[in-house]
């Protein structure tokens, strides 16, 4: 595919791997693309928020392997039925969409990821929902995870603004979503 300003990029398993290593291959600009590049910002959006225009940058990162352009395919695990015509108005004020609406959002992950990888696309997602522009640093303890273990701490600080912002049914909303994510097995108590 083309780089285009209008292509969503999302980081690869190297790119991952990358930020996890914080190997000097990188000037710190690359660096700061390759963090915040999370499958639901375009490429015009990912220079913005780190100050530059330049389009090298994010040519180069695609070119090694590092960032992908992202197809969010209707089938990907984490497309949610809002969005897609539903509407929050025509929810029961009771229903998980309503409590939680930002669980539903779609975060683009293959559906054959591994456990990890499942709970990093959805943690990836939910972050900049509740943490605006203060979602950097948690978003670089999040790339620098090498396992579920160490993403439980990044979860349990999002269920922390979760239960801020939409009180605790929706944190057992999220705890329910991690479940299935993990799956099905028990996830974590508070």
């Amino acid at each position: 595919m083309t780089l285009t300003m209008e292509a969503v990029l999302r980081k690869t398993e190297l790119g991952r791997a990358e930020i996890s290593r914080r190997g000097e291959n990188l000037s710190r600009h690359e660096r700061n693309l390759l963090v915040v590049a999370d499958g639901r910002r375009r490429a015009a959006d990912l220079l913005d928020l780190v100050g530059s225009e330049n389009h090298g940058s994010l040519v180069r990162l695609l070119e090694s392997g590092l960032l992908e352009i992202v197809n969010l395919a209707a089938d990907a695990v984490g497309a949610g039925p809002i969005g897609r015509g539903a509407s929050l108005k025509d929810t029961p004020a009771d229903s998980p969409a309503r409590i939680a609406p930002e669980l539903d959002k779609p975060y683009g992950c293959p559906a054959d990821a591994s456990r990890q990888h499942r709970v990093y696309c959805f943690l990836g997602a939910q972050i900049p929902e509740f943490f605006g522009l203060g979602a950097i640093p948690l978003t670089l303890q999040l790339e620098r995870a090498n396992s579920v273990d160490e993403l439980l701490p990044v979860f349990e600080k999002l269920m922390v603004a979760v239960g801020r912002k939409r009180g605790e049914p929706a944190v057992a909303l999220y705890r329910a979503r991690l479940a299935r994510l993990l799956g099905d097995e028990a996830a974590p108590a508070a």
